[in-house]
């Protein structure tokens, strides 16, 4: 069956978010410590998670949740046509001269372009091409697979091919889709037995997120001063002391500590502003926008993730669903066992894009298809 062309997929002049998937060759073990083998190769999974940080800040793409595994990675972007619109000329140039120094340096250099630098950048026709591909998937993936591939080449003094073919992508046309994926992602790592709970998922942006949250509620101030007496909890200082942990990318100037989902996206939509600062970019310099993703806030996300991990891993104590995950599940129209199905299945069940069978309808008629290919689900009844 021939694949689907990427612009069947992927519209770059609209608002949409992808869910996309990386292969390594062969599905091999090249990016962890695979079970009887001497040769580990956990750190690699840390230079895929420094590559992505660094390219949310330079592509137009906001990066909702991501997931690093052994021989394959996840990655959930949305794509940002509103904001790339309003970067001028210049600052295309800027950020596509710190992509090509992060590309053949292994990382973003801090010093700024000179004239001389920008100068072939900011040639009209070539600054447009550049704009073009700075709103485009396939390029961010490209740059995101090719460092990574060639250092685990130079680390094994040998050619070849890292990743498999080119990367999956399907789009995630509905809220009920956008929530499913990204607890499916943040539950990748617990649904293949490498971990037992998202806050010990390394590589994970749940695991990002849930550190944040905790480095939040208790400022570092607290965490270094013996008069107060104050100590933070076990979990956060085993976070904070693990070696595989990712860096903070910190950037010259910082005054502040940086979180490490500063990066990523926010969880919390909030559907009275964001409307209104759809087009207005993050103050940090870190990420395209400071715009969420999700109808809810990072709490009741974190529980659902909690509750959801749960009920896919019968090994694990029950515990009870929390209080205000039901009401969530009912108000996207999904029954418990339902909810259930479409993670523990999200893979199997959706291809192309993704999604309740309304908004398929709808995005197989925006392609020109009668209909998209998906698996039986009760989805496929309950999901509006």
């Amino acid at each position: 069956m021939a694949r689907k062309n990427r612009s069947e997929v992927f519209d770059p002049t609209e608002i949409g978010i992808y869910h996309c998937i990386q292969r390594a060759v062969r599905q091999s073990w090249l990016c962890g410590n695979k079970p009887g083998q001497s040769t580990s190769y956990e750190h690699r999974r840390a230079w895929v998670e420094d590559r992505l940080a660094e390219l949310a800040s330079i592509f137009a793409f906001d990066c909702l949740s991501y997931s690093v595994m052994s021989n394959h990675l996840h990655i959930i972007l949305r794509n940002r046509p509103d904001i790339l619109a309003t970067w001028s000329d210049e600052k295309v140039a800027r950020h596509w001269w710190k992509l090509g120094r992060s590309q053949h340096r292994g990382k973003c250099q801090t010093e700024e372009p000179t004239a001389e630098q920008l100068r072939p950048l900011l040639e009209p026709r070539r600054n447009q091409h550049l704009r073009q591909r700075l709103g485009s998937i396939s390029w961010l993936m490209r740059y995101l697979a090719e460092p990574i591939a060639r250092r685990a080449n130079k680390e094994e003094g040998c050619t070849g091919r890292f990743w498999e073919g080119r990367f999956k992508c399907q789009k995630l046309v509905d809220e009920t889709a956008v929530l499913a994926c990204s607890t499916y992602v943040d539950l990748n790592p617990i649904r293949a037995g490498m971990t037992q709970t998202p806050e010990e998922s390394l590589y994970t942006s749940i695991r990002a997120r849930i550190i944040s949250y905790q480095q939040h509620q208790f400022d570092s101030a607290q965490f270094v001063s013996d008069a107060s007496g104050v100590k933070p909890p076990a979990s956060i200082l085993r976070a904070s002391s693990t070696k595989s942990e990712p860096r903070k990318n910190p950037r010259a100037g910082d005054a502040a500590p940086l979180f490490t989902d500063q990066w990523l996206a926010p969880i919390a939509l909030d559907e009275r502003t964001d409307k209104y600062m759809a087009a207005i970019p993050a103050t940090s310099g870190l990420r395209v926008s400071d715009k969420g993703f999700l109808a809810m806030d990072t709490k009741t996300y974190f529980e659902l993730v909690d509750w959801t991990g749960r009920q896919l891993r019968k090994a694990s104590p029950a515990g009870r669903i929390p209080s205000n995950a039901k009401p969530i599940l009912k108000r996207l129209g999904l029954g418990e066992e339902t909810w259930c199905e479409l993670v523990g299945r999200f893979g199997q069940i959706f291809r192309q894009a993704a999604g309740g069978p309304v908004a398929l309808a709808r995005e197989a008629e925006r392609r020109g298809q009668r209909w998209l290919q998906t698996r039986q689900s009760p989805l496929l009844a309950t999901a509006t």
